[in-house]
C-alpha cells in the first residue's frame, strides 16, 4: 500500500512539473513573440522618422549653403554688380531672412524621445543601432546647435544697427517698388559705410561655415544610422 501511494505521489509530482514547465514554455514563447513584434514595430517607426530626418537635413544643408553664398557675395563689395545674387536668390525676403532671422535646428525626434521615455530601447536587439541613435540625436545634433546662441547675438546686433542707422533698408524689404538689385545695392552701400555691419556679417559667415561643417558630420551620422537600421531589419 505504501509503495502504491509513493508511486502515485511521484506520478502527481511529474504531472505537476510537466504542467508548470509547459506553462512556463508557453509564457516564454508568448513573451518572445511580443518582444519581436514590438522590435519590428519600433524599427518601422524609426525607419519612417529617419526618412523625415533625411529630408530635414537636406533642407537645412541647402539653406546654410545658400546663406554662405549670400554672405560671401555681399562681402565681395567690388563685385556687387546687377544680378550679383541671382545664382542664389531673387527674393528680398530670402536675403532679409538670412540677415536677421534666427535659424533653428530641430529635426524630428518623436520616436527616439518616446523610446527613451518608455524604455523602449530594451526591445531593440542591435547595440549598433542603439549607438547610432545616440550619436545622431545627442552628439551630432549638439554640434549643430552649439553656435545658435552666438548666431542670435550676432543677428540681434545686426538688426539693432540697422534699426538705429539704416531703417530705410528695412523698409525696402517690403516695398514692391524696390527691386532686388536696388535692395542689394542699398545693402552694399551700407556695408561700405558701416564697419559694424560689415564686421557682423564677417563673423556670421565664419559661424555659418562652422555650422556647415557640423551639418556634414550630422549627415555622416545619419548615414551610419540608416545603415545600422537596415542591418537590424535584415
Amino acid at each position: 500500500m505504501k509503495d502504491t501511494n509513493l508511486k502515485q505521489l511521484a506520478l502527481e509530482f511529474v504531472v505537476i512539473f510537466l504542467g508548470v514547465s509547459a506553462s512556463f514554455g508557453v509564457t516564454s514563447f508568448s513573451q518572445m513573440r511580443f518582444e519581436k513584434a514590438e522590435e519590428n514595430r519600433l524599427l518601422g517607426a524609426l525607419a519612417t522618422e529617419i526618412e523625415t530626418i533625411r529630408e530635414f537635413e537636406i533642407r537645412a544643408s541647402r539653406d546654410v549653403s545658400d546663406d554662405i553664398a549670400i554672405y560671401s557675395k555681399l562681402l565681395e563689395l567690388e563685385d556687387m554688380t546687377q544680378g550679383a545674387l541671382d545664382a542664389v536668390t531673387s527674393s528680398k525676403t530670402r536675403i532679409e531672412f538670412s540677415l536677421f532671422n534666427n535659424s533653428l535646428f530641430s529635426p524630428p525626434a518623436e520616436t527616439y524621445t518616446t523610446l527613451i521615455a518608455s524604455d523602449g530601447l530594451k526591445y531593440i536587439g542591435s547595440n549598433e543601432l542603439k549607438t547610432a541613435l545616440t550619436n545622431l540625436h545627442i552628439r551630432s545634433q549638439s554640434r549643430v546647435t552649439a553656435g545658435l546662441a552666438e548666431e542670435r547675438l550676432l543677428k540681434s546686433t545686426l538688426l539693432d544697427e540697422f534699426l538705429s542707422k539704416h531703417p530705410s533698408f528695412l523698409i525696402q524689404a517690403s516695398d514692391t517698388n524696390v527691386s532686388v538689385d536696388e535692395y542689394v545695392d542699398t545693402l552694399s552701400h551700407v556695408l561700405r559705410e558701416n564697419q559694424t555691419v560689415r564686421a557682423a556679417l564677417g563673423m556670421q559667415l565664419k559661424y555659418l561655415k562652422s555650422k556647415k561643417a557640423a551639418l556634414q558630420l550630422y549627415e555622416l551620422s545619419l548615414g551610419d544610422l540608416e545603415a545600422a537600421l537596415k542591418r537590424a531589419r535584415s
